[in-house]
């Protein structure tokens, strides 16, 4: 079923012209997000691997080079949370009124 063609115009008849969620400036967080998360996705894998060949060969593997990969993970959380709040936030108000189309 398809919508009529009054339904996509405004008040007047004149078409209201579509504006997105996701904005030039709020993309360009959201792909600092992205990126931080990545980052975090990829040191997670390194800890996690390493934990791994610990409790496999029952030898320990953390040198200082771990300690300071466990110290960026850390510091690439906290780092993750104020963007990545923001964006929820912003993006919240942006697409709050919007219908769902999927």
């Amino acid at each position: 079923m398809s919508a009529s063609p009054a339904a996509a115009n405004g008040p007047q008849g004149t078409r209201v012209k579509y504006v997105r969620a996701v904005g030039p400036r709020l993309r360009i967080l959201l792909y600092a997000v992205l990126a931080l998360v990545a980052l975090l996705g990829a040191n997670s894998i390194y800890l996690v691997s390493v934990t791994a060949l610990e409790w496999g060969t029952k030898q320990s593997f953390q040198d200082f080079f771990y300690q300071y990969m466990f110290l960026l993970h850390l510091a690439l959380g906290l780092l993750l949370i104020v963007p990545f709040i923001v964006f929820g936030v912003i993006h919240l108000f942006a697409s709050r009124t919007r219908k769902n189309k999927r």
